[in-house]
């Protein structure tokens, strides 16, 4: 979910329809989420444009209770954080092609008309993060300029990030998993160039590309997770961009 708060790209997700003088309540829904920073981003969002409404936190083990608070009239809908992106899913009545691919939500936008549009914008905060750093280095990806990817984890953020990789025409994505069928099960997804690694092997597998130019962990920070040694050193000497999914704690083993 944090991701959603670095980008918006115009033409996403449908804008918010609702008349400025409602006053509606949107909600960050997960388990937990008292560490979200979304009410204090869209908060102020709402007064610089504006708007009357209210961004609150949702704490809901139980995702039923998320959908029935979207469904409150009172509702104007919100961000979707951990363990609900992928449950809420089927209870979209619209979905972006985002979230149909990744196969996970992380925003609710409710129609005027009560139908509730499913997208998932994760994506566009790590392919923006990093297109950001290419023009901060005076460079561009190029389709056809071979560009390596390492993807760590293969979970659902794992999916936003693979599809990141896909809409930047990222060349060969090394997905490292130490579940070696569950990489396997989204590199496949994906297709071409997506290949999947248990961490033991990786180093391996860049040194047959020979470079390195991304690295997107989405690994949960309470797992306390770094890069195998092989794979550090490769990192040292290529230096890529590296994006880091989890913003708990601040800074990451990862990190």
């Amino acid at each position: 979910q944090g991701l959603a708060e670095i980008s918006r790209a115009p033409g996403s997700y449908p804008a918010m329809s609702h008349e400025k003088e409602k006053s509606l309540d949107f909600f960050i829904f997960g388990h937990p989420c008292g560490m979200s920073p979304s009410p204090e981003i869209h908060n102020v969002g709402f007064a610089e444009n504006g708007y009357k409404h209210r961004y609150l936190r949702f704490d809901a083990e139980d995702f039923k209770d998320v959908m029935e608070k979207i469904r409150l009239p009172s509702t104007g809908g919100g961000s979707v954080t951990i363990p609900h992106k992928e449950s809420v899913l089927p209870e979209m009545d619209v979905l972006s092609e985002s979230a149909r691919r990744i196969g996970a939500v992380n925003t609710i936008t409710k129609q005027p008309d009560g139908k509730l549009h499913g997208d998932n914008t994760d994506w566009l905060g790590i392919k923006e993060q990093i297109e950001a750093r290419l023009r901060a280095r005076g460079k561009t990806l190029s389709p056809k300029g071979g560009a390596v990817g390492l993807l760590c984890g293969a979970g659902g953020t794992a999916k936003a990030a693979a599809y990141a990789f896909e809409q930047m025409g990222c060349a060969n994505v090394i997905i490292m998993n130490r579940t070696l069928a569950r990489a396997d099960e989204l590199a496949k997804e994906f297709g071409t160039g997506f290949v999947a690694s248990v961490p033991e092997d990786a180093a391996g597998t860049l040194a047959g590309l020979g470079r390195l130019d991304f690295v997107v962990c989405t690994l949960p920070g309470s797992t306390g997770y770094v890069l195998p040694d092989e794979v550090a050193t490769f990192v040292a000497r290529h230096k890529p961009i590296v994006v880091e999914a989890s913003y708990i704690p601040r800074h990451t083993a990862f990190v």
